[in-house]
């Protein structure tokens, strides 16, 4: 019965919803913040030449409803996070050569911890031919052997230090060789720490060239990450 007794509530919910001038939604979750700019991403570079940091945070619980009132729960989960996950976003709006560290490792209270495999999405584009798909899809000056590939995934145990994957390990791999060149592009990085029991919920990250960009651009710095609870309410009305 009182199940039956929630379904109907949730349904009378799920109607007024649809019906609302405006809709909201509810979310808890946690981010790790750099405490040298109170921010959860550091940047480096400026212009069409630059590069942003930072880790994935993690949702513990969601929901939505009618305009200030977000009391439908779309997802909840108190599971720790399994892993940590450092993001690297390189933009380049001319041709340099680039590189970025194999495996930088985090320094935790318990000792290093290092990452166990990279992932690897470009997204480079041209502005020397019209490109067209496989299917005969306009790209968009989009190189297809660089964009809208499924990411690739390294492993990095073993590395040695100092290790780094360059523009041409990275073309390589993909199976581009020059043709047609590119002019500009944006490149996603992601490194996966996986955590021995419960990921440290504060680290220390040396950004000293995890990302080199010719003359132009050079990651440095020290940056201390601590876990801050987020609770963000948002609001969205509907304009007639």
């Amino acid at each position: 019965m009182r199940m039956h007794l929630r379904v109907a509530h949730l349904l009378v919910l799920l109607v007024l919803v649809v019906n609302a001038p405006g809709c909201s939604t509810y979310e808890v979750r946690d981010v790790l913040v750099a405490q040298e700019t109170g921010k959860y991403y550091v940047g480096f570079g400026d212009g069409g030449v630059s590069a942003n940091i930072q880790f994935g945070g993690k949702l513990h619980f969601s929901s939505v409803g009618m305009f200030g009132m977000p009391v439908i729960p779309a997802y909840a989960s108190d599971k720790p996070p399994a892993e940590l996950k450092l993001q690297v976003e390189l933009r380049l709006d001319r041709v340099l050569e680039y590189s970025l560290a194999a495996a930088p490792c985090l320094a935790t209270e318990a000792g290093p911890l290092c990452p166990n495999r990279l992932e690897i999405s470009p997204m480079f584009w041209t502005d020397a031919a019209i490109l067209r798909d496989a299917r005969g899809n306009d790209t968009y000056g989009r190189i297809p052997a660089l964009a809208g590939r499924p990411p690739l995934n390294r492993p990095t145990a073993g590395l040695e230090a100092g290790a780094r994957v360059t523009r041409d390990d990275i073309e390589g791999d993909f199976g581009y060789h020059g043709d047609p060149p590119w002019t500009g592009g944006l490149l996603r990085v992601t490194y996966a720490y996986r955590c021995a029991g419960t990921c440290p919920a504060q680290f220390t990250l040396t950004s000293d060239d995890i990302v080199v960009a010719g003359d132009s651009l050079r990651s440095a710095g020290i940056f201390h990450f601590e876990t801050r609870r987020i609770k963000d309410y948002r609001g969205l009305t509907e304009v007639q």
